[in-house]
């Protein structure tokens, strides 16, 4: 008998003898090495996954509410990847939901958010400098009160 490690085991899910590297750690176990393979614990997570959705909801929802930074940040960098793909989900939103689109773009230029006014100046919101974007708010602001102006003073200039 020899003192040499193993290389392979047995996954007892799947019965396939595999290298010792297809298997995940488990410390308590005596070799180690958790009873199935990778493959097939991933193939039961997936089938716990579709039977439990609610509880899958759950733990992600208290996830994102106890770590909001960690969520946020990994958002960012995912936008911050796949512009091209953002576009995309942008624009299917758009086609699908004009009604909200309507209503959101109604508000963002009523409001006069810093989104608005970021893609007057077209650079992303959380580039522009605060000051600049209060003095482009002022200026449309200004823009709009003399074109109600020029439209009181003036009726049939404005309406043809």
């Amino acid at each position: 008998m020899t003192d040499e490690a193993p290389t392979s085991k047995a996954c007892t899910k799947c019965g396939v003898v595999k290298p010792l590297g297809d298997f995940s750690k488990e410390k308590i176990k005596k070799d180690g090495l958790q009873k199935y393979c990778k493959a097939c614990n991933s193939t039961m997570a997936a089938k716990w996954r579709a039977e439990n959705p609610e509880k899958v909801k759950a733990k992600a929802a208290k996830y994102h509410a106890e770590n909001p930074e960690k969520v946020k940040a990994k958002n960012d960098k995912y936008r911050a990847e796949n512009p091209e793909k953002m576009k995309a989900i942008a624009a299917k939103y758009r086609a699908e939901n004009p009604e909200k689109v309507k209503a959101i773009n109604t508000r963002n230029s009523v409001q006069l958010s810093n989104s608005y006014v970021a893609g007057i100046l077209k650079i992303p919101a959380s580039q522009a400098p605060p000051k600049i974007l209060e003095l482009k708010r002022e200026a449309i602001a200004m823009k709009r009160i003399s074109k109600k102006i020029k439209q009181l003073t003036n009726p049939k200039k404005a309406s043809s």
